[in-house]
């Protein structure tokens, strides 16, 4: 096995979390325009401050009320905040990952920053699933992340479907139903809510512009580098109405992989191969820019390759068994002295036929 490493930027990405305790992931995005999670959670969330609707009937039980419960039974349980970001103090102060949690389909377009949480212990793709309300979702309750927001002191827009609300009489439904909208107006400045995320959960954040960020001044940190992976794709799918015509794409940009002395570029829609061995164990660090996933990455392999169609890579690297245990000068070197040796001995080894006589005549 071999050491490599690359740097690409890529537009998706995939990986499963194999450390061995709980992991900050995502930390401190500030100024949300929106907060959208579509899942499960064991405890409800309780909204305080005042509450108001442009329905008469919703805003008269509003109106009586300073606290309101919102239960998430249901793997198509949505809960949806919403902002304006020139002014927001929605935030996302962390999200952490669980042993054993796959992410699946992490993304930034557009100021749209999406993934979807799932435990690798679910066999099944549940994230690939575009109707999450017909779904079989296990029993048992599988943990796939812990998530912690601040609602800030701004004015918000509110929306849940499949949602309970018992203050207001309204129960949940397994299937995609009501859907319940209000404006909620926090009570003070620095309250935290905390919801402990069950497998599968859809997370989308409208983030900040690129743009807002003055001259001078470097975008935070979303992402909390240095994650223990396995199973790392670098991949997006082309979904269609028939999952038979789906089509599996490269979502890589651009980028290089670098193994021994040799350095290899990856162009954009290329597929990095990752030949036999552990494959990608260490993303280093992982940043968000406008054009996408910025990927600092580690692992080992035997070999790696790049193409555009995966089993007809047009370049490799494969370093020679040799070269494991010595360096590439002297590799060449031993190359060398043999081929100056066989060039002595072989004519010694095998002289050239005695000529005939009679030729010589």
């Amino acid at each position: 096995m071999y050491v490599f490493e690359g740097n690409l930027l890529v537009e998706e990405m995939s990986f499963s979390y194999m450390g061995s305790a709980e992991r900050l992931f995502l930390q401190d995005i500030q100024r949300l325009g929106s907060l959208d999670l579509q899942g499960s959670q064991p405890q409800p969330l309780t909204l305080r401050g005042n509450f108001s609707s442009n329905d008469p009937q919703l805003n008269a039980k509003l109106e009586t009320i300073d606290k309101l419960t919102v239960k998430l039974p249901h793997a198509n349980s949505r809960f949806l905040l919403g902002s304006d970001r020139s002014t927001s103090s929605l935030s996302l102060v962390e999200l952490r990952l669980p042993f054993q949690t796959r992410v699946e389909g992490f993304a930034y377009r557009d100021g749209e920053l999406d993934l979807c949480l799932q435990s690798k212990e679910i066999d099944e793709n549940l994230c690939q699933l575009a109707n999450m309300a017909s779904m079989e979702v296990p029993n048992k309750e599988m943990p796939a992340g812990t998530f912690v927001f601040e609602p800030g002191s701004d004015p918000l827009q509110v929306r849940v479907a499949s949602a309970e609300l018992p203050q207001l009489g309204i129960a949940a439904d397994s299937q995609m139903g009501r859907e319940t909208s209000f404006r909620w107006v926090p009570a003070g400045n620095g309250t935290q809510l905390q919801a402990t995320l069950l497998s599968p959960t859809r997370l989308h954040l409208q983030t900040p512009a690129f743009s807002s960020v003055k001259d001078g001044e470097t975008f935070p940190e979303w992402v909390h580098g240095d994650l223990d992976v396995t199973n790392v794709q670098f991949t997006k799918t082309n979904r269609t109405s028939d999952v038979r015509d789906e089509i599996e794409m490269s979502s890589i940009q651009q980028g290089q992989v670098r193994m021994r002395e040799k350095t290899m570029e990856v162009q954009g829609r290329q597929f990095l191969v990752v030949k036999k061995g552990p494959g990608i164990r260490k993303l280093r660090r992982v940043k968000v820019q406008s054009e996408g996933l910025r990927v600092l990455f580690s692992g080992k392999s035997t070999g790696l390759a790049v193409g555009l169609y995966r089993r007809f890579p047009v370049q490799r690297i494969e370093p020679k068994w040799l070269s494991k245990y010595l360096s590439q000068e002297a590799f060449s070197g031993i190359v060398g002295l043999l081929t100056a040796f066989t060039a002595i001995l072989f004519p010694r080894l095998f002289p050239p036929p005695a000529q005939n006589q009679n030729s010589r005549q």
